[in-house]
């Protein structure tokens, strides 16, 4: 926090113009209900008969929004440099996930899924932000689509993933392929990647996704300590992304802002490299998401530190923790347990953020996003620290990392 310096990071914030000091403050406290994260799979939807089209691609999940309290989208388009949009810096996803004829059908068209997902956000009054995962492993899966999901820069850059020959670390939860961001080439990419989005998209902004999957630096895996060089070579990175953004604020003339979903609990996040408390000292960020697989603390604890930070701040309320841990959708306590912790966040955070949610005719998706609604909080609504027989706790991706749980199981 304030006093710590080092010579590879400003220790100001640097804003191209005051514009962009002020139009990023202003938009980053505009009111969110509910922010509701798109993992990008709406091509899955459509059967091999319905025609990739603009309609057919509102009609999988979009359309749904109609009458809901979101008041903006995070919309993922893929998993690391293999994305549904269009790009000369990263590769076009072709896989078994996302059929690459229906990718095409729309680049024929001349669009995408994320110009699709703007065009609809803009004329529906959404917000909408291009939402990267910063080290998304589902291509460590052993099915072929699965596979298929890697890109070719991870395969011709294995010194840069953590278990290159497949084995699977002892805190990784097993994913092998998982990025080390002790790497320049890693972070220069990563740089490059944003750079592509806001340059060719008109998002909002970006949400930089840390806790999909949450593991970073290459000691975090075996057990051992992730050190404050580690974290200083992350805020190198934020720092540029920062940069980024400012100059697409002067380009635009308008707020473009960069939210982060970390671990709710700022020590947590530290351990693994996230120095978040850093990242808001020096403006990097405009506001912060907690919470995914697993929450830490209460929300009052969580959303009071980031508040006193001077940061907007919003809970993540995850399907994969909330419901079962592999079909989130099927699970019939989903509804009301979504309704008992929507109304604790509320009490301390900003607003809600949705993740795995994708049936957007859904009550939840016209309920959780007002303070008081469905209910208020009483003795009955108790926070859910983890899901009955999760795959993903604290203590698998960080060793000691169940100690940070301030939550009854």
């Amino acid at each position: 926090m304030p006093g710590r310096s080092h010579d590879n990071v400003p220790t100001e914030r640097r804003f191209h113009s005051d514009l962009g000091k002020a139009s990023r403050y202003q938009a980053a406290r505009k009111r969110r209900r509910l922010i509701w994260n798109n993992d990008g799979n709406d091509l899955v939807g459509l059967g091999d008969s319905v025609p990739a089209t603009p309609e057919a691609f509102y009609a999988g999940r979009f359309d749904g929004l109609e009458g809901s309290q979101v008041d903006a989208v995070s919309y993922c388009t893929g998993v690391f440099n293999h994305y549904t949009h269009r790009s000369e810096v990263s590769e076009v996803l072709c896989s078994d996930f996302v059929p690459s004829r229906r990718l095409h059908e729309l680049h024929g068209l001349g669009t995408d899924s994320l110009e699709l997902a703007i065009r609809h956000c803009r004329l529906n009054g959404r917000e909408i932000f291009w939402s990267m995962r910063m080290n998304d492993t589902h291509d460590s899966g052993r099915s072929p689509k699965e596979q298929a999901l890697m890109s070719r820069w991870k395969r011709e850059h294995p010194e840069c993933l953590i278990a290159p020959d497949g084995t699977e670390p002892p805190y990784a939860a097993g994913r092998w392929s998982a990025l080390d961001y002790g790497h320049e080439a890693v972070r220069g990419q990563v740089l490059r990647i944003v750079e592509d989005v806001l340059s060719r998209y008109d998002v909002d902004g970006l949400e930089l996704d840390f806790f999909r999957h949450p593991h970073y630096f290459r000691p975090q895996f075996f057990g051992g300590p992730v050190e404050e060089s580690h974290c200083l070579l992350m805020n190198g990175l934020l720092a540029e992304i920062s940069r980024v953004v400012d100059e697409a604020v002067v380009r635009r003339g308008r707020g473009v802002i960069v939210l982060v979903r970390v671990p709710d609990s700022v020590a947590y996040s530290r351990a693994i490299g996230l120095d978040i408390e850093r990242w808001i000292h020096y403006g990097w960020v405009d506001a912060v998401i907690g919470g995914g697989y697993f929450h830490l603390q209460p929300w009052k604890k969580f959303c009071g530190n980031i508040r006193e930070l001077g940061m907007p701040v919003y809970a993540c309320l995850d399907a994969s923790r909330l419901e079962s841990a592999h079909e989130p959708e099927a699970n019939q306590v989903g509804d009301s347990l979504w309704a008992r912790e929507a109304a604790m966040a509320w009490q301390a955070a900003d607003g809600i953020h949705l993740f795995n949610r994708f049936q957007t005719n859904q009550a939840i998706f016209r309920t959780l996003g007002k303070p008081g609604s469905p209910g208020p909080a009483d003795d009955s609504c108790r926070e859910t620290a983890l899901a009955a027989g999760t795959w993903s706790t604290p203590g698998r991706w960080l060793k000691g990392g169940d100690n940070f749980l301030e939550l009854p199981a």
